[in-house]
């Protein structure tokens, strides 16, 4: 059977630009904090100068710059109070957001560039060389100009030019009435191209459009109303904002979490002292909570704790708790609205309520498909306009979805996606390795899985431990550190294939 959420009330024909610059659904006054710095507590944007400066940016973009529209832009960075004003000013002058992991390595960054195909790279002055190595190993048929957020010139490389963000607030015009600060954007037009290895294989360019993420946005407040109504909630931005979390959610005190953050804070408080009283919801996503660590954290910091469930395919959100619903154990929530679900059996047959099955969905808030594949010819992710998430789940009588397993290949590390064949692929390069197959085991005391790698030689190897010493090293250096074969090289006789 199908299972249809409430029917989703959001505005038709808006855009991300129309969202912060012109709308403010919220009514919320010019002079209220938008972003504060964590650590010093002062006041970095209110709504007034939040908005002026992405005007700014985005006038800057367009008069020097020149980006025009559909112009993919690559961004390094790592989070800072400046990333929203970058994200929403390419966005605004008409580009589309490329955000690139900042703890990649030269390769990965490579096959980010060959995916994005980003016309425009901006980089922080320290990521400039990884960047650089990216660009090399890639070998694109084009050279895309590049930007270095910094201020002194001096410190670029002779390919680099300067993006002096902070001249750039206080020089550039913030008038973009005439044209429109959103020439030509429509719904229907991209915004992003996010990274997800989907449900197995290498990692993809999942395209995403304004109405994608705006959709997403109108889901979450109609599903949690006090969460994103209210003028007194605050969010904790320690989400990475190059991940869709960050990216489609960072513009509410909450706080998103993942298990492994969830176990440091637990170990923290264990003989904290520290007043946690303004806290009112911790949000985990991205990898289940157990339930014994989400009880004694949410009575130790005196707050409740939800689970979400999402994906970047989905812009990311599918699925939420409330915090009136944290006594139902076990469920990740219920649909947002505008969504609908099916569970399906390994031959595709729906389930009945309370079977498991792997969990299909549909919705507004869907990927229209993935870079390198038309629109007109739906990727094999879908099947009749439904998309296969590879979790699988099951839903009971009064639409609480409970997810038990994952089909997909997938190893989630601390709420990152790794890839299998990506390690193996890597694996296979070295010169004693002769087959390889790499899978995720569960490490309690870390509250996340780790990749181990099992592999076969030609030749009895004279030590085994320095081999697999070796070959960790080998694969580790060549990829961002949540990818690292932490779980450890095992050298066995043959891989077992079915």
């Amino acid at each position: 059977m199908v299972y249809t959420a409430e029917a989703l009330e959001c505005p038709k024909g808006t855009t991300l630009p129309d969202l912060l610059l012109e709308l403010n659904v919220n009514n919320v006054a010019d002079d209220r904090p938008a972003i504060i710095d964590g650590i010093s507590g002062e006041t970095v944007y209110t709504y007034s100068s939040l908005r002026a400066a992405v005007r700014r940016v985005a006038n800057y973009l367009r008069t020097e710059v020149k980006l025009t529209n559909g112009t993919v832009v690559g961004i390094l960075a790592n989070n800072s109070s400046d990333f929203p004003i970058l994200v929403h000013g390419i966005l605004a002058a008409g580009g589309v957001i490329s955000a690139f992991n900042p703890l990649y390595q030269g390769q990965e960054i490579a096959h980010y560039l060959r995916i994005a195909k980003s016309g425009i790279v901006l980089a922080d002055a320290a990521l400039t060389e990884i960047l650089t190595d990216g660009l090399a190993l890639a070998k694109l048929d084009y050279t895309p100009d590049l930007y270095a957020l910094l201020s002194d010139t001096s410190q670029s490389q002779s390919s680099w030019k300067s993006f002096d963000l902070d001249h750039i607030k206080s020089t550039a015009s913030d008038n973009l009435d005439s044209p429109k600060p959103h020439p030509g954007i429509g719904m229907s037009d991209l915004a992003f191209i996010c990274f997800s290895s989907g449900t197995t294989g290498p990692m993809k360019g999942v395209y995403l459009t304004h109405g994608n993420i705006v959709t997403n946005i109108f889901q979450h407040r109609q599903r949690l109303p006090e969460m994103f109504k209210s003028h007194e909630t605050v969010a904790a931005l320690i989400t990475p904002f190059f991940h869709i979390l960050g990216l489609g959610v960072f513009v509410f005190t909450h706080i998103n979490i993942v298990p492994p953050i969830a176990l440091r804070l637990l170990q923290a408080t264990a003989t904290s002292t520290t007043d946690f009283s303004s806290l009112k919801c911790l949000i985990n996503a991205a990898a289940p909570l157990k339930e014994v660590v989400s009880r004694e954290l949410s009575q130790r910091m005196g707050c409740s704790i939800t689970q979400w469930y999402g994906m970047t395919e989905a812009s990311p959100s599918v699925i939420s708790q409330r915090e009136d619903e944290v006594g139902v154990t076990g469920t990740v929530g219920k649909l947002l609205p505008g969504m609908s679900m099916k569970v399906v059996d390994s031959e595709g047959k729906e389930r009945e309520p309370k079977q498991s099955g792997e969990l299909l969905i549909q919705g507004p808030n869907l990927t229209p498909g993935y870079v390198g594949t038309s629109t007109a010819e739906p990727s094999a992710a879908f099947i009749d306009g439904y998309f296969k998430t590879g979790d699988i789940g099951y839903i009971d009588e009064k639409g609480y979805v409970f997810l038990v397993g994952r089909s997909k290949e997938l190893i989630k590390v601390k709420g990152h996606q790794v890839a299998p064949a990506e390690l193996e692929s890597i694996l296979l390069t070295h010169p004693s390795v002769r087959d390889a197959a790499v899978k995720g085991v569960y490490f309690s005391e870390h509250e996340t899985e780790y990749p181990v790698a099992y592999i076969t030689i030609d030749t009895v190897a004279p030590d085994p431990g320095q081999l697999k010493v070796d070959v960790r090293e080998f694969v580790n250096k060549q990829v961002a550190k949540y990818k690292w074969l932490r779980g450890g090289v095992h050298v066995i006789p043959a891989i077992p294939r079915k």
